[in-house]
């Protein structure tokens, strides 16, 4: 472990009235979750970490956390604030490398997410812990959208992006299909499939399918 990993938790004043939860948008508990790392209780941090926000391994490196949660820090006031952010990014790269995947009471409505950007990824793991049989309809190659053709390399790693389709094999994990006309198909009755008839609902997280470009 990387010893400005354990200097920032130290930095951490464990305000009573966090601010820097209030400046984060998904209000992760960044108070405990300090308190379990320099407790050297990773698991249950990054158990937290994770069914608060499944995508903590992602934001913990292309946030703005200047604006968010270190943006916030009290201390940051008239010193530098505590980085939160990486110790985000060790425990939650650590968790998705050790974590145990349970299987919870199978639910019998089944769902279908259109769209495996960062969006449909947390949608999917979302209700898959909860049971119900998620299958996600990607129309590229990959999963991952927005994490996988948008973002260079040198600003998120693909070690980090290969976290997620190793999960797959779990029973527990939501299914990756390849379906372009998946859309066309849940409009018109006579190409409903019986797959897609078993569906009970479908959540659209389609993203942007082409990126934008500055002309300069």
């Amino acid at each position: 472990m990387a010893l400005h990993i354990i200097d920032e938790a130290n930095r951490c004043l464990n305000c009573k009235k966090p601010m820097c939860q209030q400046g984060c948008p998904v209000h992760t508990p960044i108070p405990t979750v300090i308190q379990l790392f320099k407790e050297n209780r990773l698991l249950e941090a990054g158990d937290m970490l994770f069914r608060n926000n499944p995508m903590s391994a992602v934001c913990s490196i292309v946030y703005n956390h200047e604006m968010q949660c270190a943006g916030h820090c009290i201390r940051g006031r008239k010193d530098m604030p505590a980085h939160f952010s990486s110790i985000e990014n060790y425990i939650s790269e650590m968790f998705l490398d050790r974590m145990e995947v349970t299987r919870p009471e199978k639910k019998d409505k089944k769902v279908a997410v259109i769209g495996c950007g960062p969006a449909g990824m947390t949608v999917a793991i979302t209700l898959a812990q909860q049971g119900y049989p998620v299958t996600v309809f990607e129309w590229k190659g990959k999963i991952g959208g927005l994490l996988q053709y948008g973002i260079p390399e040198f600003r998120l790693p693909k070690s980090i992006r290969y976290h997620f389709p190793q999960r797959d094999t779990s029973a527990t994990t939501p299914q990756s299909k390849k379906h372009q006309n998946l859309w066309h198909n849940l409009w018109h009755k006579n190409k409903r499939t019986p797959e897609i008839l078993a569906i009970s609902g479908v959540l659209v997280e389609s993203g942007g399918l082409e990126p934008s470009t500055f002309r300069v």
